[in-house]
């Protein structure tokens, strides 16, 4: 799992991740020069060594022919607690040296999401540092994830720098260097809880003030594990990334032509159609024109991907072309994407089973020529809502299976108030807006709210849905529809989607995340949950009491997802 990728000249470097038969993994590279993959080098392995889908290791050619490499080693029993060690290589990766860890301090915490890139004397290392996050588990403490850089020479680690002292925990970074130094991307992670892409540069005079590429306004209460993607050819910079700011799923790029100082305002290049919706983990290169080009993954359901598709600083595009397909979920990992020579290298993980890494040359020829206006592309924004069953239409009936592979009551959302939510395992905003169910399971369960959560994941079997909903000690009724006809139904596009049903009645719905204290929810939820007049039935004493509704467990909602 994990593949990476480093040019360096007319050869490239691809390191990965493979498994220890017991307990742990090897960090393992190879070499492609002369039309040829080398044997693959072991560079460490160990039972600490961390394999993790979105924080993988990496490698790069430093300017005086050393190869520097890192990986994840295990600090503490915590799951987010681990350090970022350094190797180094001086005979093209035949033997390696050990340099220690990249960071000075001593926390169980989380240390990782490293990039690599070149310098004049050495290689310079930025990463995510949690040492301000110190707590009972090493990762949920009172501070904040921070931004660092070092330099790393033949004798290690010179002096590392705190660049940003508030980013968001799991989006990774990326970096490259311009004319006037190197320039590092990232997600920042406001106050308030907003989480764009944001840019430092250095120059001369030492590192310049962070600033964002673009106010998305993205505000989300966890991190969503994507990470930006950023090229850099003398003073021309190209930042591509994914957000899901407006409640819809968007890929966006940026030029910049001052070394990252300013950007032009971003294009989008790609958003949801019909079904297909871009999931994000970008990469992009700058060909010798200052053309970008641009890839990430779109899904459509469970099956995906990888598109890519050129773009130009001047507003224009070419078609997107599907580079290879994949799947949605994270054992996918994220691909990656860079040029060697006239070519483009691709590396990514098959999810088969037992799981591979791959690699392959495409020509430039395999995407074709700019011919778009961004306009013509992008259209006017799209309200995917329009396709939703509307308010005051009956619920349709849904086939379902619950947790023990049952069949429902498909009458169960024809009795009293339900929120139906839409959603799939691989989908990252239906992770994040499961904290907010939950809270809003707690809020009103005892008022006589249900919610059921329908997944419509189609590779997983019930049992495997069944392990998540457990493992994310997901609090409110799951059903299963592997068949996807609930979508049809209800009119569903991209995922997810949300609706409040009132005896059978759709009260209000909503295509995108639910929303912490969204106020036309409210409004719905107050009206349905309203005390009803009670009348008297014929030949009783008096009035029925209203049934009372059942108490939900006691036990705490999940934690913020993460990985």
């Amino acid at each position: 799992m994990a593949p990476s990728l480093h040019v360096a000249g007319e050869s490239a470097w691809m390191s990965w991740l493979e498994p220890l038969p017991n307990e742990g993994a090897r960090l393992r590279v190879a070499r492609y020069l002369s039309g040829a993959w080398s044997s693959p080098a072991t560079v460490a392995e160990g039972p600490g060594i961390v394999m993790n889908w979105a924080d993988f290791p990496s490698v790069a050619r430093g300017a005086d022919g050393t190869i520097l490499a890192h990986y994840a080693q295990k600090s503490s029993p915590s799951a987010y607690s681990y350090d970022v060690m350094l190797v180094r290589s001086a005979d093209d990766g035949t033997t390696w040296k050990s340099l220690g860890r990249a960071h000075d301090d001593n926390t169980p915490t989380e240390h990782g999401f490293v990039t690599l890139v070149a310098q004049e004397k050495g290689v310079r290392a930025f990463w995510l540092d949690g040492r301000e996050t110190a707590g009972e588990d090493g990762h949920e403490g009172t501070g904040a994830m921070t931004l660092r850089t070092a330099l790393v020479g033949e004798d290690g680690v010179m002096a590392g720098e705190l660049l940003d002292p508030r980013v968001c925990d799991c989006c990774g970074t990326s970096a490259a260097v311009t004319s006037e130094g190197p320039v590092v991307v990232y997600r920042n992670r406001g106050e308030d809880e907003t989480r764009d892409i944001w840019i430092i540069g250095r120059e001369e005079t030492g590192w310049r003030t962070p600033h964002p590429v673009h106010a998305d306004g993205w505000k989300i209460a966890g991190c969503p594990v994507n990470g930006p993607a950023v090229a850099a050819r003398e003073r021309r910079v190209v930042v591509a990334w994914y957000t899901y700011a407006g409640d819809r799923p968007s890929i966006r790029v940026a030029f910049s032509d001052n070394a990252g100082r300013s950007f032009d305002r971003p294009m989008e290049v790609d958003r949801p159609f019909g079904k297909r919706a871009p999931i994000g983990r970008v990469d992009v290169i700058l060909d010798e024109r200052g053309e970008a080009i641009v890839s990430w993954i779109a899904a459509e359901r469970d099956d995906a991907m990888v598109l890519a598709r050129r773009v130009t600083r001047e507003r224009r595009m070419s078609e997107a072309r599907p580079l290879l397909s994949t799947r949605a979920g994270r054992n996918s990992g994220f691909p990656r994407m860079d040029r060697l020579g006239d070519s483009l290298l691709l590396a990514w993980t098959d999810a088969a089973s037992p799981s591979q890494v791959r690699a392959e040359l495409r020509t430039a020829a395999d995407l074709p020529p700019v011919s778009l206006d961004a306009t013509e592309v992008n259209g006017t924004t799209s309200d995917l809502a329009t396709g939703l069953l509307a308010a005051g239409q009956p619920a349709p009936t849904i086939s379902a299976v619950d947790l023990d592979g049952k069949d429902v009551d498909p009458g169960h959302l024809r009795k009293g108030v339900v929120l139906l939510t839409i959603w799939a395992t691989w989908c990252e905003p239906c992770r994040q807006e499961q904290p907010v169910l939950s809270a809003l399971m707690r809020q009103y369960g005892e008022k006589g709210l249900k919610i059921v959560g329908l997944s419509v994941d189609q590779h997983l079997a019930t049992q495997e849905l069944a392990t998540i909903v457990a493992r994310r000690k997901i609090p409110y009724t799951t059903w299963h529809d592997r068949m996807d006809r609930a979508s049809q139904a209800l009119g569903v596009g991209t995922l997810p989607a949300a609706f409040l049903i009132e005896d059978g009645i759709v009260r209000w719905r909503q295509a995108g995340t639910v929303k912490a204290g969204d106020p036309e929810l409210t409004t719905a939820l107050a009206k349905a949950l309203a005390p009803r007049p009670v009348r008297a039935e014929q030949g009783s004493r008096g009035p029925v009491p209203p049934a009372r509704s059942q108490k939900p467990g006691s036990g705490r909602g999940p934690l913020l997802p993460r990985r």
